[in-house]
């Protein structure tokens, strides 16, 4: 990579760090706060993991442990600003693969920024993501750690088992086996049987009891056909409780809906990449997955575009300035800075953000085999997988 890239990149990262300190102030990181109390729970009082948290606790008890660097002691300001400087880190790293990498980020902002006020792990499990590609592409065997390792962490990067099924990659799909087991097994390396078999249990009941939050915040089809298609008020962020439903149809056939229009989507994105292989259409399909098939998609779950829109950058198909200008005014131009609360909450309702990542997408998957003019992320000879 060139050293002016590297030079932005850094520059980026630490603008980054610096702008959204103030919000990481006055939020408090109260995701990381989640995984902070988890994490000294791990080394200190396991049995609490899931009964004292700030927040719900709603991991396996092997995230705590790995987690469990970020929690070692009392000060809570020396491990929420280094988690801080750990994720611009992470976002330095990924601005340095390629100038359309480094422009994406730019045109995410909205949703970088969210990750970094409130400590979420998503920049990290992007990562993970991207190394894992990376590693199947080179054939290196860290790869099939990577993947169980952000698996763990967070449920939805499991579909990017599918990457290792269509590149048949057998001997890193056996290990990446190997490593799930280790992980799950990690509980019962560190604590009692007695309590690990316990605090599973208690994560069970904690994905039982999480249900579906229909407030205008998420953005998933399934809360999307709930706020329209069933008969119950929601939150209107930051208006209040209102009611929207056309029809009044059961939460179940809503959920299969959902699921089969998800599906479908999914379906559609991995035929897509599988098809192409470009370097960066397996990551772009693993982030389009978790947007169509999770029932939760906060704001802060978007920057798993920065691999689609990397790519509609790099690849320069016709019209594809106008493409990004209607997607980046789908975006900011929804903002409540722009359009105030009482408007921005009621875009947030109809999903102004899935609406512009599926518009994406249909920018996505018509990116030709052959590219005009490709410039590669990893090789610069091929651009292949």
């Amino acid at each position: 990579m060139s050293k002016k890239l590297w030079l932005f990149s850094l520059v980026l990262s630490i603008a980054f760090a610096a702008i959204t300190a103030p919000r990481v102030i006055r939020l408090d990181s109260p995701d990381f706060k989640v995984f902070y109390t988890a994490a000294k729970h791990a080394l200190y009082e396991p049995e609490n993991l899931y009964k004292v948290s700030p927040d719900r606790y709603l991991y396996p008890p092997t995230t705590a442990i790995l987690l469990a660097p970020f929690g070692f002691s009392e000060s809570w300001n020396f491990h929420r600003w280094s988690w801080h400087v750990f994720t611009a880190t992470i976002l330095f790293v990924l601005a340095n693969q390629s100038w359309a990498v480094f422009f994406a980020i730019l045109c995410l902002n909205r949703y970088f920024s969210i990750n970094f006020g409130y400590g979420q792990i998503n920049p990290l499990l992007l990562f993970l993501v991207f190394a894992t590609t990376r590693g199947l592409q080179q054939n290196k065997f860290y790869s099939a750690v990577l993947w169980p390792v952000a698996s763990i962490l967070k449920v939805y990067p499991l579909v990017q088992g599918l990457e290792f099924l269509l590149r048949r990659n057998w001997k890193n799909l056996a290990l990446s086996a190997g490593a799930f087991f280790i992980l799950l097994l990690l509980p019962f390396m560190v604590w009692p049987w007695e309590l690990a078999i316990q605090l599973h249990f208690e994560f069970f009941q904690s994905l039982a009891s999480k249900g579906l939050p229909t407030d205008s915040g998420n953005q998933s089809i399934y809360a999307f056909l709930v706020r329209f298609f069933h008969a119950a008020p929601f939150q209107l962020h930051p208006i209040g409780e209102v009611q929207w439903n056309i029809l009044s149809l059961s939460s179940k056939h809503l959920a299969m809906t959902s699921l089969a229009l998800g599906s479908l989507l999914t379906a559609i994105t991995w035929f897509c990449a599988h098809k192409r292989k470009y370097a960066l259409d397996f990551p772009s399909a693993v982030g389009f997955s978790l947007l169509f098939l999770s029932h939760i998609v906060w704001k802060d779950y978007f920057v798993f575009l920065l691999f689609p829109l990397s790519q509609v950058i790099l690849y320069r198909q016709r019209h594809w300035k106008i493409y990004l200008g209607i997607y980046l005014a789908l975006v900011y131009g929804s903002s409540p800075e722009i359009l105030t609360h009482y408007w921005s909450a009621r875009l947030d309702a109809i999903n102004i953000h899935f609406v512009a990542a599926l518009f994406l997408w249909m920018i996505w998957i018509r990116i030709p085999k052959t590219p005009n003019d490709p410039k590669p992320f990893f090789d610069t000879r091929n651009d292949r997988s």
